[in-house]
């Protein structure tokens, strides 16, 4: 057989499959078993609350905190394949237990939403048409805010 008429790609993906096929030759099946019962202790089932971050370079530039979700690690990095540059990091979240639900709460945006610059009295009217244009099952009236920027949430 001639290596000329074989694409290089080609040559490259077989030597690359062959490397490591010897590599995985110098471990066994119980190896592999171990390691997934160190994972098991460590990390509970692959369903959980995961904090979901994208692994960065050594200076840290490209780290992005992409969320905490609850799921199965497998499902969630397919949700969030296409934020990684190198890898997406899954660390166990620490579960908080739930406080009892509130009658009212207040909530406020980021800095980049444009609120934090605009006159308080207009945030309720400017909430509510939001909320009214993207509807939620949740049933709430808007308030002006006791905090900077925020408005109150009424849960009817």
């Amino acid at each position: 057989m001639k290596l000329d008429n074989i694409p290089k790609a080609a040559l490259q993906a077989e030597l690359k499959r062959r490397e490591l096929e010897a590599e995985k030759a110098k471990y066994s099946k119980v190896d592999a078993r171990l390691l997934a019962q160190r994972i098991a202790e460590n990390y509970g089932r692959p369903e959980g609350l995961w904090e979901i971050t994208t692994e960065g370079d050594c200076e840290g530039r490209t780290v992005n905190q992409l969320g905490i979700e609850y799921g199965n690690i497998f499902d969630l990095a397919k949700k969030y394949s296409g934020h990684c540059m190198y890898s997406l990091r899954f660390e166990k979240a620490k579960s908080v237990a739930m406080n009892p639900e509130k009658k009212e709460v207040n909530i406020s945006l980021g800095i980049d939403s444009g609120t934090w610059n605009e006159p308080a009295v207009l945030l309720p009217d400017a909430f509510t048409e939001w909320m009214y244009y993207n509807p939620s099952d949740c049933v709430a009236s808007i308030e002006p805010g006791g905090a900077f920027s925020s408005v109150k949430v009424v849960f009817k």
